[in-house]
Order: structure tokens, then C-alpha cells, then sequence
């Protein structure tokens, strides 16, 4: 482990000016969901300037993309994203709101870092295996549109993963660790309701209350677990429409499997029709997206996990954490409050004041097998876990506490706090690889865990 060790420190030195740069472009880039093309088309240059076949455009996405390098078993993947959030632009490193020139998007969930990252642990693992002369395959999946609808759920349906023999997964964010969580199946699709006739335009209106009615009485009829949000899209004003009226609402549906989502789908789309044929309008129900529940398979975590503790937490200098200490200064009141309790059930409430005056993560959360933590929310990532074993981690790139989808995390992580959040990302991903093209029997019980969890085990 010390070899790989060194050797890692060594290799990711030599990439890290690129990464770096490749980081910030796509930081300053800040595409949208669907609209990552300089981000794709940079991160796909970099892999074929590497020797990886890069194949465009898959499921139909123009903006997603699959990798290769190396040749036969096993089959190591690591997932890239690269899309950006309306509204969140933001000064790199500034610990005040600072929107750009332009306002517009910002990376507030780091998926600049999350796409380059990954890509540095493919280079390093394909570097590995071309000095080492070792069989296997390195494979890089361009993610587009992970916070929309999102490409995963796609290639896992076509079968793109159907030859993988694990994949690795991150994401930034205030910690760093492997945790043992469950996270939610999900459905959401749009109800519209239509009226042709003028006079009769408030029964659209009529037919959005009905249902959600309906659906708040289903509640008492739904397994605990299952939980079932609505919104309106139109403020519930009629819309007048090519001669049409309509109101429309967006439908939520999760629950901890994915068959209990399906069926729970199906009933809210049941009170949407009858809604429609009380009030005589029409009802066009408008898919928008669908994950399946995302769980940790045991084996590939242990592997991640081991890795995460032999590589450690981000390398942190004060300069950093002065920096962190800076933007959760400005944490409201809740914030900082929920980061104080972060802090005493990490730390132990004899180094809350510490923590706070350091506020970047300096440990590592090890898997536990025998501890699963169950949350509601939803990750696309959950399709590529019954597709192939899977395992997802999260690593610093950004204060203790940081809101999800925040300036805070757009400022950050164009920081060095978010460079140093990606190197130890890249070198825990490539370690948790090498040990997999080395010793392919590391894997062992990893698919049969997969199809027991299919089968509903």
C-alpha cells in the first residue's frame, strides 16, 4: 500500500496542472443541465489526447459520453458530471454573495470538480495499467444533466454498464468518507390539465385541487415509507394557450424501493384522471424523470473505504481553513446552528469552538456494513448500482455544513479548498481502481450482492 501510495502522489503531481486547469474551465464555464458542450467536449479531448476511445452522444444526449481505455476484465468505472445551476454564479474564493458579470449559472453542487476529479482518477488508473503491462479496462462515463432528468438512469436501461465489473463514485461536498446510506427511489412527472372553453377555464384549476385532494387522502393508503410532493407550476392562474386554459402541477413521488414508488406512481396518476373526468378536462401526464433507489454494495465500499482511509482527508493549511472560516461566517442563523450541532456529533462538544474557528473536515467516515442509514433523498447514480456494483463516496470541497446548491459551495469549490477536495478525490478513486486491476478476486461476492438486491433480497 505504501508503493501505491507514493507512486499516486507521484503520477497525480505530474496531471495535476491539468486537472487544475481542466477544473476551472469548467468552473467558468457553468453550463447548464443538457447545454454542457465546451464542458463535454473538453473532458472528451482530454481522454482521447490519453489514448481512450471515446464514443459521443449516447442514449441520445448529444452532451454524454462514454470512454475506454485498456482491454478485457476487469471492467473498473468511474462516473463524471459537469452541469451547473441557475442562479448560483458566484466569484471564485469570495466569501461574500459576488455574482459574476452576467449573473447566470454556477456550479453550487461542484460538478466541475466531480467531472475532472474522475477524470484524473481515470488517467492515473490508465497510467497504471500501461506501465504495469496489466489486462483490464478503465472506463469513463460523461454524466450530462445530472441535475435534471439525468443520462445515468439511460445508460443503465440501454446496458451500458452490463459489462462493468464495479464502478466508484463521489460527490463534493463538507466531508469526507465512504458512509453506509441509502437514499430514496424516486418518480416525478407533470400533470396539465386542459379546457378548450373560456367560460369553463377555472375547471382546470378545479381539476389541480381535486387531485391533490385525492392524492392527500392516498396517504393514509401508501406504505409509511412513501412520500408524495406536488407543486403548481402556473401559481394556479389559467393559461391561455393556442385557444386552450390549463393549470399544471409537478408530482414527486419516493419511497425506499423502487417497486413502491412504481406503484405509488401509478395511484397519484389515477387521482390525476379522475380529477380530469369530474371537472371535463383533459389530462396529459408529462414524465420528467425516474431513479432507482441507490445503495452501497458492500464489497466495492469496503474497497473505497480502504482506500479513503489509506489516502486520508484533503491536505488543509490555514490559509484554507481561514478561507472556510470566512464563508461560514456568513451562514444564517439556522446554518450556523446545524453546523455547531454537525460538529458536536462529529467532534464531541469539547471541540465545537475548535471546529468552528476550522471549519474544513480533517477526518475520514470508514463504511460500516452492519450500520445502514436511510435517506429520502434521490440519486441517479441509484440505476448504475443495480446495473453493476457500485459504491459512492463523498470528499471535502467545502466547509463543514454547507448548504446544498449554494454561492457557498459555487465560491468554494473554484477555491483551493475545491483543487484540494479534487486531488484527494482522484487518488482515493484510482487506489480503490489499482487494487482491483491487481487483484480482480478483491471483487469476489460483489455481483452476487448486486443480484440479490435486484431480485429483492
Amino acid at each position: 500500500m505504501d508503493g501505491l501510495l507514493n507512486w499516486m502522489k507521484i503520477r497525480y503531481s505530474e496531471i495535476a496542472p491539468q486537472i487544475s486547469a481542466i477544473n476551472q474551465a469548467i468552473w467558468t464555464y457553468a453550463e447548464p443541465s443538457g447545454e454542457e458542450y465546451r464542458s463535454a467536449r473538453l473532458l472528451e479531448q482530454t481522454l482521447r489526447d490519453n489514448g481512450f476511445t471515446v464514443t459521443v452522444g449516447v442514449c441520445g444526449h448529444p452532451t454524454a459520453f462514454v470512454a475506454d481505455y485498456g482491454t478485457g476484465k476487469p471492467v473498473v468505472a468511474f462516473l463524471g458530471e459537469y452541469d451547473a445551476l441557475p442562479g448560483l454564479s458566484q466569484a471564485a474564493g469570495v466569501p461574500a454573495p459576488t455574482p459574476l458579470p452576467g449573473g447566470g449559472c454556477g456550479h453550487g453542487c461542484g460538478h466541475c470538480a466531480l467531472g475532472s476529479g474522475s477524470l484524473a482518477a481515470a488517467l492515473l488508473a490508465h497510467q497504471y495499467l500501461e506501465e504495469k503491462g496489466l489486462p483490464g479496462t478503465v472506463r469513463y462515463y460523461g454524466c450530462c444533466s445530472e441535475e435534471t432528468d439525468g443520462v445515468k438512469p439511460y445508460m443503465a436501461r440501454a446496458g451500458l454498464f452490463n459489462d462493468v465489473d464495479c464502478v466508484f463514485a463521489w460527490h463534493p461536498g463538507g466531508e469526507t468518507g465512504v458512509p453506509n446510506v441509502a437514499l430514496a427511489a424516486m418518480e416525478s412527472f407533470q400533470v396539465i390539465f386542459t379546457q378548450d372553453s373560456e367560460d369553463r377555464a377555472d375547471r382546470t384549476l378545479e381539476a389541480c385541487e381535486l387531485t391533490n385532494v385525492a392524492v392527500n387522502y392516498l396517504r393514509e393508503h401508501v406504505p409509511s415509507g412513501v412520500r408524495m410532493h406536488y407543486a403548481y407550476l402556473d401559481a394556479g392562474r389559467p393559461a391561455a394557450e393556442k385557444g386552450r386554459f390549463q393549470n399544471s402541477l409537478a408530482y414527486t413521488v419516493r419511497a425506499p424501493r423502487a417497486r413502491a414508488v412504481e406503484e405509488a406512481a401509478q395511484r397519484v396518476r389515477a387521482c390525476a384522471r379522475g380529477a380530469a373526468k369530474m371537472t371535463g378536462t383533459a389530462c396529459e401526464i408529462r414524465p420528467q424523470s425516474r431513479y432507482a433507489d441507490r445503495f452501497q454494495n458492500s464489497v466495492v465500499a469496503a474497497l473505497l473505504s480502504e482506500a479513503a482511509q489509506a489516502v486520508g482527508p484533503p491536505a488543509w493549511d490555514a490559509a484554507d481553513q481561514a478561507l472556510a472560516r470566512a464563508f461560514t461566517a456568513r451562514y444564517d442563523g439556522a446554518q450556523s446552528q446545524a453546523l455547531r450541532e454537525l460538529i458536536r456529533r462529529k467532534y464531541g462538544p469539547a471541540r465545537e469552538e475548535e471546529r468552528m474557528a476550522c471549519p474544513l473536515d480533517s477526518g475520514v467516515e470508514p463504511f460500516d456494513p452492519a450500520v445502514c442509514r436511510y435517506n429520502s433523498a434521490s440519486s441517479d447514480v441509484g440505476d448504475v448500482g443495480y446495473a453493476a456494483p457500485t459504491a459512492s463516496m463523498r470528499v471535502a470541497c467545502a466547509a463543514l455544513g454547507t448548504p446544498a446548491h449554494s454561492w457557498f459551495m459555487t465560491g468554494m469549490i473554484g477555491s483551493s479548498i475545491g483543487e484540494k477536495g479534487i486531488a484527494c478525490a482522484a487518488q482515493i478513486l484510482a487506489l480503490a481502481a489499482i487494487r482491483v486491476f491487481e487483484e480482480p478476486r478483491l471483487l469476489a461476492g460483489a455481483q452476487e450482492e448486486r443480484l440479490r438486491r435486484v431480485r429483492g433480497g
